[in-house]
């Protein structure tokens, strides 16, 4: 076993023209085969399988919580994915901001500089979006107050004692009597048939709306008929909208 361990180290490079070192080396091909080759092969050889192939999913940047995981991967039939920066780029893009009722409409810089002030310390990716929009059109952030973060909905301050939520449509519906939540309600359906992403301001009774994009990764349609011609049934996870 020693004696075919150096013949693997010295001759892969000449035979395979594959280097002496690295992960892909000669010598870790060979040290492998030593070690799985050796007596107590089975006693050895499953557990630095085992980390084997958990350090090449790490270097490809697949994190695994223990051997346990490839076990339950060897019997997995369904596979969800996340959407936001998995299936896509997660790197949104801010199409518009408008009132929704331009009659009633507070000043627009002024609404986009309370977003901006809202937004500006979140790692979220429509935080991020927003940030940048106004960055883009020369604003600066509003003197806020009274600032809360609600985690999964939305953020809430106060502006010259005005109440101000900026978070995704259900959440400012949440803070609407209910005739105009309903009404509100009807209009984010429509505009999210477009596929886009919406999250809305309301200042006092205002509302300004926030229009995003997201886009697809150019490699995962391949990925994904390759699992779907291997037998996977998959899901996917948004909280965005169906």
């Amino acid at each position: 076993i020693i004696s075919l361990s150096l013949l693997f180290a010295l001759s892969f490079p000449a035979l395979l023209g594959i280097p002496f070192l690295g992960h892909e080396g000669s010598i870790y091909r060979a040290l492998t085969f030593l070690i799985a080759a050796s007596p107590c092969a089975l006693i050895i050889a499953i557990p630095i399988a085992y980390l084997s192939a958990i350090g090449s999913c790490a270097r490809n940047g697949i994190v695994l919580k223990g051997g346990i995981t490839l076990d339950a991967l060897a019997t997995c039939k369904t596979i969800a994915f996340d959407k936001t920066g998995t299936l896509t780029t997660g790197e949104l893009h801010c199409l518009g901001f408008e009132p929704l009722h331009p009659e009633l409409a507070h000043n627009k810089d002024e609404a986009l500089k309370i977003a901006f002030a809202l937004e500006q310390n979140a790692v979220h990716p429509i935080a991020k979006a927003i940030t940048l929009y106004a960055i883009e059109k020369g604003e600066t952030p509003a003197p806020i107050e009274q600032f809360l973060s609600i985690p999964g909905y939305g953020l809430e301050a106060t502006f010259k004692g005005k109440k101000i939520y900026l978070g995704k449509p259900d959440f400012i519906e949440s803070k609407l009597p209910e005739e105009e939540a309903r009404l509100l309600k009807e209009k984010v359906e429509t505009l999210r048939k477009n596929g886009e992403l919406l999250a809305l301001l309301l200042i006092e009774n205002t509302l300004y709306l926030f229009r995003f994009q997201d886009s697809i990764r150019k490699e995962i349609k391949k990925t994904l008929a390759n699992l779907k011609s291997r037998g996977y049934k998959l899901l996917m996870l948004t909280g965005d909208h169906p």
